[in-house]
């Protein structure tokens, strides 16, 4: 299975895709050269051998990181290859600590992820 997850700065109040508005502007990540630090310094097994696009490989999983050659850096893409139980474990956090009771599973806590 694949995912595309999309990492970018959103409001604290931004609680589902769909309350993002229209011409939102995300603040920027950081400058190039601190995102690709804080990559490193996060998973320092990392390949940044080309700094716009990195790769992470574990024994069941692989992760490709379009960080892009802008500066700064408004978003990275992380394009996820795995079985669902360990993306939701190791990369998507619950966004709200409970959720309503007419709220569909397979979407609570993936905010801008899609599989597929």
């Amino acid at each position: 299975m694949s995912w595309d997850v999309l990492l970018l700065n959103l409001p604290d109040d931004i609680t589902s895709a769909q309350d993002i508005p229209d011409d939102y502007t995300p603040r920027p990540l950081g400058r190039l050269h601190e995102v690709l630090a804080t990559v490193t310094r996060a998973e320092p097994a990392t390949d940044l051998a080309d700094p716009t696009w990195g790769d992470l490989t574990g024994p069941t999983w692989s992760i490709e990181l379009s960080i892009g050659s802008e500066d700064p850096v408004d978003s990275i893409m992380l394009h996820v290859w795995t079985g669902t139980s360990w993306i939701r474990s190791r990369l998507l956090l619950p966004i709200q600590p409970t959720r309503p009771r007419h709220a569909r599973p397979e979407r609570a806590g993936t905010l801008g992820a899609r599989g597929g």
